[in-house]
């Protein structure tokens, strides 16, 4: 069995959009310090450094920004970067403690054999991804054999 990464695709309208509305705003604030440096007013250098080091971030280096990602593998379903939750549970769950998966909106629930539940939000996706991760857990599903439900 294969692994499956779920990873935000950076090349959707959405993103695209985001890093030009950055590299813009970068633009205008090296701009306005410019017009201020010729027009010998103050600069305020804890203001300018946000106005420009946070655009420059989210325009030049948008995968740096720490998106989770869903893995699934031989081993079971894990959202990594590995966290710990607020309740307290970490996000790592194995094949042989799950006893069904069920695919929900933007949520994955998985139910534990000690009947427990928890639900995974999923990282933004396409429709596309959704479908792959679709046909790979009812694969995965019927390997390790896990009752799969899509709702």
């Amino acid at each position: 069995m294969k692994e499956f990464k779920l990873e935000i695709d950076k090349n959707t309208f959405l993103f695209k959009f985001i890093r030009y509305i950055a590299t813009l705003a970068l633009g205008i604030s090296i701009g306005i310090h410019f017009s201020k440096i010729q027009n010998n007013e103050p600069i305020y250098w804890l203001q300018s450094i946000n106005m420009i080091l946070l655009p420059a971030i989210f325009s030049f280096f948008p995968g740096k920004t720490g998106f989770q990602y869903l893995h699934v593998d031989e081993n079971g379903i894990s959202l990594l970067p590995e966290k710990i939750t607020f309740s307290g549970h970490k996000t790592t769950y194995k094949w042989d403690k799950i006893s069904k998966i069920q695919l929900e909106g933007n949520h994955i629930k998985i139910d534990m054999i000690k009947g427990s539940s928890r639900k995974l939000k999923l990282p933004f996706h396409t429709k596309k991804q959704r479908g792959a991760l679709y046909n790979y857990l009812k694969e995965a599903t019927e390997f390790k054999q896990v009752e799969f439900k899509d709702s």
